[in-house]
């Protein structure tokens, strides 16, 4: 966690527009998924039927939008077809996204 939090004041303190990227697989590692295939944001899967691949966490000295686009892209490279529990890291002036990146069951 330290190392991260050297990074990003690293990234802070040069002014650069660049985004780092952590992730934190629970399962087996999944095939990634292509760069042009959508993923789905999800509040609440509800009913649907999902494991979790891991956690992941983007960001830096960049815009909210581009922050959600590395998470998008971290989250491909796990195989997942969606987001969940996405929030926004507090403290922090920079934008910094947190999620869980799942697959759904049975497709």
């Amino acid at each position: 966690m330290r190392a991260l939090a050297a990074v990003v004041l690293a990234v802070t303190l040069c002014g650069c527009r660049s985004t780092s990227a952590t992730v934190w697989e629970f399962g087996e590692a999944e095939r990634p998924r292509d760069l042009v295939q959508p993923i789905e944001v999800v509040q609440d899967p509800g009913g649907m039927l999902y494991r979790t691949l891991g956690h992941v966490r983007a960001g830096g000295n960049v815009n909210a939008y581009d922050a959600m686009e590395r998470l998008k892209q971290e989250a491909r490279v796990l195989g997942a077809h969606a987001l969940t529990n996405v929030h926004r890291v507090t403290g922090t002036d920079e934008a910094i996204y947190e999620a869980d990146a799942i697959q759904w069951i049975g497709w």
